[in-house]
C-alpha cells in the first residue's frame, strides 16, 4: 500500500465531465470521482476548464478536496464568472502551497475564509480573473509572509463599483508589508497606485517582474500608463538578481532612448 512519504513525484489528475450522462445527480458523480481519485495519495490536483462548462454550483470538487487531506496544489481554471464554493459549517479545506484559480467569483468574507480557508502555509498563489478587492478584503495578510511566487490579473473592472484602485492600494500594502521574499511578481494594476518602495522589498530575491497597467493599449491619444524614467533606473541598480522584466512601454520617441538608458543602467 502506498503512503504519501512513498510516492517519488506529484500524483498530478485532469478531470473532465465530458460524456457524463446528463442524468446524473450530483451525488453519482461525487461518488464516482470519490471512488477513481486515491484522496488518501492525492497531493496535486490539476483541473481544465470543465466540458460541459460553467457550473457555479462546485459541490462535488469541495467535497473531493475536504477528503484530499494531503493535498498541496490546486489549480482550477474555469470559463466566465459566478464559480464559487458554497461552504457548510464544518467544512474546511487543506492548507495549500500552491493555488491557481481562474475565473472564480470570490465573494467570500473574513468570516468565510477564517472557517473554511487556511492560506498559512501558501507558498504560490495565482488569481486571474477573479475580484482582488474581494478576496484582499477578506484575507488575513499575515498568512501570506512565506509567499514565493504572486500573480494577479483583477476581474474587477465588470464589476460595480469598480475597485481595482483599491485592488491596487491593497497589494501595494501586501507585497510591501507582509510579505518576505518573492521571486516572482506578475501583475496588473492601477501602475500609479503601487509605488516601487514595495517591490523594492524584495530586491535581494526578485528574479522575475511582469507590471503591467489595466489601461493597456488601445487606439487613440489615451497613453498606457508605465513606471517613470527615475524609478526605472532604481528597479534596474537594485533589483540584483533580476532575469526577466515584463513592462508597458508607451513612450514618445523623444523619451523612448532615455527609458531603455535607465532600463539597461
Amino acid at each position: 500500500m502506498l503512503s504519501l512519504t512513498s510516492l517519488s513525484s506529484e500524483l498530478l489528475i485532469l478531470i473532465f465531465e465530458k460524456g457524463l450522462p446528463s442524468s446524473w445527480e450530483e451525488g453519482n458523480r461525487a461518488d464516482l470521482y470519490a471512488k477513481a481519485i486515491p484522496c488518501d495519495l492525492l497531493v496535486s490536483l490539476k483541473l481544465a476548464c470543465p466540458t460541459p462548462p460553467l457550473r457555479t454550483d462546485l459541490d462535488t470538487l469541495k467535497q473531493l478536496l475536504l477528503k484530499s487531506r494531503y493535498l498541496e496544489t490546486l489549480h482550477y481554471q474555469d470559463r466566465g464568472q459566478g464559480t464559487q464554493f458554497r461552504f457548510n459549517a464544518s467544512e474546511r479545506l487543506p492548507s495549500y502551497r500552491e493555488l491557481i484559480l481562474r475565473s472564480y467569483d470570490w465573494n467570500h468574507d473574513k468570516e468565510d475564509v477564517a472557517a473554511h480557508l487556511d492560506f498559512s502555509q501558501i507558498r504560490s498563489l495565482e488569481l486571474i480573473s477573479v475580484p482582488i478587492f474581494n478576496f484582499l478584503a477578506s484575507i488575513s495578510p499575515f498568512d501570506f509572509a512565506q509567499l514565493n511566487n504572486l500573480h494577479i490579473e483583477d476581474f474587477s473592472a465588470h464589476t460595480s463599483p469598480d475597485r481595482r484602485v483599491e485592488a491596487t492600494s491593497g497589494l501595494y500594502k501586501l507585497v510591501r508589508d507582509n510579505i518576505r521574499a518573492l521571486r516572482t511578481l506578475r501583475i496588473t494594476c492601477h501602475i500609479a497606485f503601487f509605488a516601487i518602495d514595495a517591490i523594492l522589498t524584495h530586491s535581494k530575491t526578485l528574479q522575475n517582474l511582469q507590471l503591467r497597467d489595466h489601461v493597456g493599449f488601445a487606439e487613440g491619444d489615451r497613453r498606457c500608463p508605465t513606471l517613470q524614467i527615475e524609478d526605472l533606473m532604481k528597479l534596474s541598480r537594485s533589483l540584483v538578481v533580476l532575469e526577466t522584466l515584463e513592462l508597458d512601454l508607451d513612450v514618445g520617441p523623444t523619451v523612448l532612448p532615455n527609458f531603455l538608458s535607465a532600463l539597461c543602467a
